[in-house]
């Protein structure tokens, strides 16, 4: 019996096959690594899928041909699934494709679309092992991010700011996991303070509505520890004031408390947040046009310039020397060393 001769591709084929992606010889024409696979940043950014969920989050998970850019190669789908079952479950099948982690462990999510394409990514849930709730204060685009520690003895909140919260879910390496949703926040006192969502569907962030009432209210995210706020409508007095940084997008990590003596390159400008503490050491929530004041020795100009806006400071290096500024911001002051060098 004569065995058949192998058929050849024409090299034109081939060719165009390749050029196009085609499986030349593949039944179906499938291919199963088409995909790449990111998450949404509050900005609208991707975000690498390169940490676990947290259990009870969600995700929305972007899909998209491999190659292709951010703005574009966006994949029609038509099946998704998880093997094995009952870690992740799907809640939209479209895309972005919305997962929710039920329960700790892996699972592998698979998408087809609709030439028979596929891609696939393995997922990780596991449960927070510390839950903090975080707030921020927007001031036009700036924000100053409160941290937990900042809040762990309570805000001191008055109209004059828009204030946040979130939670951070971090496993038990102290690293930060994805997924929004978990938290389910509510107020003791809705006549005084109001949660509402902010932002967008993928984000986790609140924002404080103030009702018609002045008062204490304890806020609960449904997970960690309770936040205690107190609404006042009288401009609050601080006893010690305290400097962190600002960011102006949300994505950025948020900074951290600055010890003076504050190190500025030469050329460069640097924005810090002014907060103050009241008696009970709570951090006052609070910014006025004009309030914060800062005054430095004659003759500063020609090693920085200084610019208060409400509650932040911006400095600028000239040349390279050393001044003292001194801040005063909600009746308490403190001195700030800067220095500015190559």
């Amino acid at each position: 019996m004569t065995a058949s001769p192998a058929r050849v591709a024409c090299p034109t084929v081939l060719a165009i096959a390749l050029l196009h992606g085609w499986c030349v010889g593949c039944a179906g024409a499938s291919n199963d690594d088409a995909f790449t696979f990111t998450s949404i940043a509050e900005d609208g950014s991707d975000l690498l899928l390169d940490r676990p969920v947290a259990v009870g989050a969600s995700l929305d998970i972007q899909v998209r041909l491999k190659g292709t850019t951010s703005s574009g190669g966006r994949v029609e789908i038509a099946r998704v699934s998880f093997e094995p079952a009952g870690i992740f479950a799907i809640d939209t099948l479209a895309n972005p494709v919305v997962v929710r982690a039920m329960q700790p462990g892996q699972a592998t999510l698979r998408v087809v679309d609709h030439v028979d394409q596929q891609g696939s990514i393995l997922l990780s849930a596991v449960e927070a092992a510390r839950i903090e709730p975080i707030g921020s204060m927007l001031i036009g685009s700036i924000e100053t991010a409160l941290a937990s520690e900042v809040m762990a003895q309570g805000v001191l909140l008055h109209a004059s700011v828009s204030l946040f919260l979130d939670v951070e879910l971090r496993d038990a390496s102290d690293s930060l996991l994805l997924g929004y949703g978990a938290a389910h926040w509510s107020t003791s006192q809705p006549d005084t303070l109001a949660i509402e969502s902010a932002l967008s569907s993928t984000s986790s962030r609140v924002r404080c509505v103030l009702g018609y009432q002045t008062g204490s209210v304890l806020v609960s995210s449904g997970l960690g520890p309770e936040v205690e706020i107190e609404v006042t409508d009288e401009i609050p007095s601080a006893r010690t004031l305290r400097l962190f940084g600002a960011r102006t997008f949300l994505t950025d990590p948020a900074p951290a408390e600055v010890t003076p003596p504050i190190m500025l390159p030469t050329g460069r400008t640097r924005t810090l947040a002014v907060l103050g503490f009241d008696d009970h050491e709570r951090v006052i929530a609070a910014s006025f046009a004009n309030g914060l004041a800062a005054s430095a020795p004659t003759g500063f100009q020609e090693t920085l310039v200084f610019l208060p806006n409400h509650h932040l400071l911006s400095i600028s290096g000239i040349s390279p020397g050393q001044v003292d500024i001194d801040l005063t911001w909600l009746g308490a002051s403190r001195p700030v060393r800067v220095i500015v060098g190559d």
